[in-house]
């Protein structure tokens, strides 16, 4: 997971997404404009590696965000009011193996 510097709207995010799609051994890059973060999924280690400065020869610039093992992040598609959000983590913090739950409905 990374966070990328320097754009301006959604177009930007598609680009990013096209120009890392091409290296190689990169399986899937997931942009999010309104977040700023970026996923990137590859076959091996090594494809990581050629990331930033493909980053930088697109016009921006990304830092790794330090990911916690403990803390997961998932996109939710389908809710349509912050009572959706309610539901969703009043069910989740039923769970013996959650501690917390927070839903962002305007981010999904």
């Amino acid at each position: 997971m990374y966070r990328v510097h320097g754009m301006d709207c959604p177009a930007c995010a598609k680009t990013i997404q096209k120009g890392l799609s091409t290296l190689k051994d990169i399986s899937e890059v997931k942009v999010n404009y309104s977040t700023a973060k970026m996923q990137v999924a590859a076959s091996n280690s090594d494809a990581f590696i050629p990331i930033e400065s493909e980053i930088k020869k697109l016009g921006y610039s990304i830092e790794p965000l330090d990911q916690n093992r403990n803390i997961k992040t998932f996109d939710i598609e389908g809710m349509d009011c912050g009572s959706c959000v309610k539901s969703i983590e009043n069910h989740l913090n039923t769970l013996p193996s959650v501690h917390n739950v927070i839903v962002n409905f305007s981010t999904g």
